[in-house]
């Protein structure tokens, strides 16, 4: 693998999905979407992530947002500044500029729900 080269999504999904595998993680549903979300979206907390999620699956639970995301830094796969970001063991920076564009932030969008 060139160490050069931007990894694509699916490498990324993949290289996360053997990380957790190896330090003993059940890869459940629920997981692969937040990794999902986390990787189409730079996401600036567990709150935006857990409405993201909650759209497409609507028995997850904001707690387990938080496991996910604990787990992930502490495996070294996931690192805030300002955006949560999965980390690249390819690369300094893994380029995924898009973040997501709402019409409303997350808050009013679910304040009527």
């Amino acid at each position: 693998m060139n160490p050069t080269r931007a990894l694509t999504k699916e490498e990324k999904k993949s290289f996360i999905i053997r990380t957790l595998k190896q330090n003993g993680c059940r890869i459940t549903n629920q997981r692969r979407l937040l990794i999902d979300i986390i990787l189409e979206d730079e996401c600036c907390c567990c709150k935006e992530m857990y409405y993201q999620a909650l759209e497409k699956d609507p028995t997850i639970g904001m707690a387990t947002v938080y496991r996910m995301v604990k787990t992930l830094e502490e495996t070294g796969l996931i690192h805030r500044k300002n955006m949560y970001r999965i980390s690249c063991e390819y690369a300094d920076r893994c380029e995924d500029p898009c973040a997501s564009q709402y019409g409303k932030s997350p808050r009013e969008k679910y304040a009527s729900a």
